[in-house]
């Protein structure tokens, strides 16, 4: 998932690819973790919306 997600970095032109890409896959580690701890998917939402930040959109 990693090479996938700095590849899409790389062809949208990021700065440091790997590093964004890297933030991205913490990120949705993360909202899956949280999603089976808490059983709560609604941080799916949230998760994107942290993601869009990142990407500054």
């Amino acid at each position: 998932l990693l090479d996938y997600l700095c590849e899409l970095c790389t062809e949208h032109g990021v700065e440091d690819p790997q590093r964004l890409a890297r933030q991205l896959l913490i990120l949705i580690d993360g909202a899956i973790t949280v999603a089976l701890v808490m059983g709560d998917h609604s941080d799916a939402d949230n998760s994107q919306c942290m993601a869009r930040k990142l990407l500054d959109l």
